[in-house]
């Protein structure tokens, strides 16, 4: 791992934002340059296949107009029921 994120962007509160412009700036410091593409996997879906991401980066790479991009995936119950199974477990 090249770096660690200070604990004062490591809390639950912490925007995306503020991990981002940490990471650009160790790599323009450490590295003297910063990458074209910042991939951000979400721990609350952590387990994506590998080539899926290789994917949506090709998709990216291929698409001049394109600033980002997001993927979704469709549940298998209304948000609305998810969150009244949750309440039932806790």
């Amino acid at each position: 791992m090249p770096f660690l994120r200070p604990a004062e962007i490591s809390r639950d509160s912490s925007k995306d934002i503020e991990f981002m412009e940490h990471a650009i700036n160790w790599f323009k410091k450490k590295e003297g340059k910063i990458p074209e593409y910042l991939v951000q996997i979400r721990p609350t879906t952590p387990l994506r296949e590998p080539e899926l991401i290789d994917a949506a980066i090709v998709k990216m790479i291929d698409n001049s107009q394109a600033t980002s991009l997001r993927s979704v995936h469709e549940i298998r119950e209304s948000p609305y029921k998810l969150l009244e199974l949750k309440m039932i477990f806790w």
